[in-house]
């Protein structure tokens, strides 16, 4: 009954659900009717042959009474049967692909069959996608403070190094006889461990590469309409797109690319003169994309080490921090590759493989 369900797809599902309870009860009792007519008609005709007979066998009687007893019930009979035909239709094309889209994150059957179940399946999935990308912030935020972890403990490290071969040099020296003095250099060795075993465990700290990234086949030109929705407002940028079928499909954790691809614009953005420009190209591999902003563009030593964690170009006031660090990472967990080049400015080139 496939123009009920288009009949009722404007519909909210209370009222969906009466239009399907409804009409198989009309169908259940219409059907029923007819098996009724049916019975009545025959158990009139048996009468009639009973009566005409000189003898009657028990079963004969038996098969009457049987048929007149299921004739006072065939009705309900069937409007159960159809009240449970309509239950389960209506959840097979009212329910079933709203759960089934929710458990998948997939708005795009949401967008087009909307009721009062589809958009709270569509909140809550956008809700899904905001606490995804603010757990990328947190962690990248994390990652910052690890930074300075890391320069602190480094500077620690130091001082700590010369503290300790000073202590096993006047140990070995017997430098010192009096027993205070040995209680002294004891406490010494046992805080400077102490302090040791502290700094490896802030170094212990539980890396950005530990991240969980869930692959999903996506088609291209969804995360084109999500990317030009994200910077429709930012002067700078110019999207343009080269490709000749946008049916094309490429598996990436969406929420993970945006907050990856978010950095690189970011970094763009703060050295870019007059544009941005996101060209989209393809090959039979892959899906290309530039990011090339108009700006001074990467020194030799970013072009080599943009990758490596917490490299800053200087002559670039720190442009290649974290962020390409954070990015590379989290492209290569979903098989994209990044790589960096200079073409008239800084151009940031990912290749995404086809499904």
């Amino acid at each position: 009954m496939e123009f009920l369900e288009n009949f009722t797809k404007e519909f909210d599902l209370k009222k969906s659900f009466y239009y399907y309870l409804g009409s198989f009860l009309f169908l259940g009792f219409l059907i029923g009717k007819i098996f009724e007519t049916l019975l009545s008609m025959l158990r009139k005709n048996m009468l009639k042959s009973a009566l005409n007979s000189y003898r009657v066998s028990i079963y004969y009687i038996s098969t009457i009474s049987y048929l007149r007893f299921i004739s006072s019930i065939i009705i309900y009979f069937f409007i159960i049967i159809f009240i449970i035909i309509s239950f389960n239709k209506f959840y097979k094309e009212k329910l079933d692909p709203i759960v089934e889209a929710t458990s998948k994150l997939d708005t795009s059957y949401l967008l087009y069959n909307k009721n009062e179940l589809s958009e709270g399946a569509y909140t809550i999935i956008e809700k899904i996608y905001y606490l995804e990308r603010v757990n990328i912030k947190n962690l990248l935020v994390l990652n910052e403070r690890s930074k300075t972890f890391d320069t602190l403990l480094h500077e620690i490290r130091n001082p700590l190094s010369t503290i300790k071969g000073d202590i096993k040099l006047l140990e070995l020296m017997n430098y010192y006889d009096d027993k205070n003095i040995r209680d002294i250099f004891k406490r010494l060795s046992r805080n400077e461990e102490r302090i040791e075993n502290y700094l490896k465990s802030i170094s212990d700290f539980k890396n950005f590469k530990d991240i969980k990234i869930n692959l999903d086949k996506q088609n291209i030109y969804k995360l084109l309409e999500n990317i030009k929705n994200i910077y429709n407002e930012n002067p700078l940028i110019c999207i343009e797109s080269d490709l000749s079928d946008y049916d094309i499909f490429i598996n990436i954790d969406c929420s993970y690319f945006i907050e990856a691809f978010d950095n690189i614009i970011r970094n763009a953005n703060r050295y870019a003169n007059k544009e941005i420009k996101i060209l989209i190209e393809e090959n039979k591999k892959s899906i290309v994309i530039y990011i090339i902003d108009d700006g001074p563009g990467f020194s030799k030593e970013a072009l080599v080490n943009y990758n490596k964690a917490y490299y800053t170009d200087s002559s670039l006031d720190g442009s290649l921090g974290l962020g390409l660090y954070l990015a590379d990472i989290i492209f290569k967990k979903q098989n994209i590759n990044l790589s960096i080049e200079n073409k008239n400015g800084a151009c940031v080139k990912l290749s995404i493989p086809k499904v």
